[in-house]
């Protein structure tokens, strides 16, 4: 990642956790950098994956 500050560039990665139940979902505070209602969204669908996945 190239900060607009111009000083030197970053190395971005995510995460190598496999287990969906060691992950973590974070979103912006801010509104104008993110979309909360989506956020929203994947947050119940990937709570109702996870209850799925824990009683398999």
């Amino acid at each position: 990642m190239q900060p607009l500050d111009g000083s030197s560039a970053v190395k971005v990665q995510v995460s190598a956790v496999e287990n969906p139940e060691e992950a973590s979902f974070f979103e912006s505070y801010e509104a104008a950098h993110s979309m909360h209602d989506l956020s929203s969204l994947i947050a119940q669908v990937l709570s109702l994956l996870l209850s799925l996945h824990r009683y398999k």
